[in-house]
This record gives C-alpha cells, structure tokens and sequence, in this order.
C-alpha cells in the first residue's frame, strides 16, 4: 500500500486540520483489515510536528508493523528537480526490513526536460524581471521562479525547485541579441522533471494535469522504494526480533 498525503499537509502554510478533515489515519484502518506486507507514506518534512504524529507511528506499531523514516530528495535519484520529502516505510513485524542506504545519483540538469521554445520577447515589466535581470550569459536558458527572493540559475547546471500542484511556478528565460525572452514551464516538462515519460498520457484539463503532476511522487523515488522493498520481501532471512 502506498500512501500519498503531501496535500494534505503542506510545507507553505499547512497544518494538521487538513490532515484531520482528510482522514490521515486512513493507512491505520485499511492495514488493520488488509494486513499489507508493507506500507509506504509520503509527506512534507513538517509532518513529523503534526500533533498526532507519535500517535499515528503508534497505531501502526499496535498493529505490529516497524518503521523505518527517511528524507528523500528527487534530485539524488535522477530526477531535474529539488523536491525533499519524508517516507515512512512499514513493514510487518513477520517480515525482513528493506534496505533504505542509497548512493545519490549525478545531478541531473533541467536543461535535460526542456523544449527547444525560448518563449516571447518581455515587453512589459513581470515579478520575475528582477531575476532576468540578473543574467549576464546570451542564449544561455535561466529558470526565474515566482517566489520570493529567488535567483535566476542556468538551466543546464541546476535543477528545477520543487514541482508544485498548486500552479506553476517555474518560468524560463534567456537573454538573446534581441532582448530577453521568457515562458512558464509546460505541464509536460513538468511531468518530465516529475521522471514520468513522454508516451505517458495524463487525462484531465490543463489545470488538472498541473494537479496531478504536482501531486506525484517523482518516479526515480517511487522506483527506488519500491525496488527495495520488493526486494526485502523476496530474500529470504530471519525477520527481526
């Protein structure tokens, strides 16, 4: 069982009501009835100052899983992007435990997601002007971001910042003998920073796309947890005590 719940917990601003009116203790009830070998939950790194968050561990301990807890960042697994997040992996007390020691991956540049569109001439004044002010290097792509203090950053060394649901963020612009040019990222490169291919097909309005590729577990993380658990479950050994 995989549990995805970073929506109801966000890092801007969130709190535990969201997590309450959703019914986060969801994973708690469907593993008492399922037995799952193994359970796997996704959130912010502020979800361990949820209230309730010594609770909810101890749900799944009475109903004899063990956890193991990691910070995971997309970039250190292939993927363009910055994006921290908190596991919690559970594993039934009869059954060995996963292996969760990894060796992070080359950076992968955002130069690697985008389309060849340098966008449209700026013309008139946008809150990301300051940071395409900042760029000295000609036809060299820079990722400006709609957050505050953000700085502008060459694409083809830095990854993008965190692929939200809540609407995009993420613009590209480069200085070119005619003046700057500038557009927002396409729900596709997002979807591409997200590790998801091309040949994949997202069903939904364009802002319903941006939800769901926003919400997403990049796939490099997904994979990775999911080999190891995979894994575990197949060799044979001892569990623990």
């Amino acid at each position: 069982m995989i549990l995805t719940a970073s929506d109801f917990f966000s890092g801007a601003g969130g709190s535990s009501e969201g997590l309450e009116q959703a019914g986060y203790r969801v994973e708690i009830a469907a593993s008492e009835v399922h037995r799952y070998k193994t359970v796997i939950v996704e959130n912010v790194p502020e979800f361990t100052g949820w209230t309730l968050y010594q609770w909810w561990l101890d749900g799944m301990r009475a109903l004899g899983y063990r956890e193991q807890t990691v910070i995971l960042d997309a970039a250190d697994f292939g993927m363009p992007q910055r994006r921290i997040r908190y596991f919690a992996v559970f594993t039934r007390n009869d059954l060995p435990l996963p292996d969760l020691d990894y060796l992070p991956t080359p950076l992968e540049p955002a130069s690697t997601i985008l389309d060849d569109n340098l966008g449209k001439p700026v013309t008139r004044r946008l809150y990301v002007t300051p940071q395409i002010e900042q760029i000295l290097e000609k036809d060299v792509p820079h990722l400006v971001t709609y957050r505050r203090n953000a700085k502008a950053r060459r694409a083809d060394q830095n990854p993008l910042a965190t692929i939200t649901a809540g609407g995009n963020h993420h613009g590209i612009a480069t200085l070119t003998d005619d003046g700057p040019r500038f557009r927002m990222l396409t729900n596709r490169e997002c979807a591409r920073a997200q590790g998801f291919p091309d040949t994949y097909r997202f069903v939904g309005t364009t802002a319903e796309v941006k939800k769901m590729v926003g919400n997403a577990v990049p796939v490099g993380v997904a994979r990775w947890l999911g080999e190891q658990v995979a894994e575990s479950l197949t060799t044979r050994q001892e569990p623990a005590a």
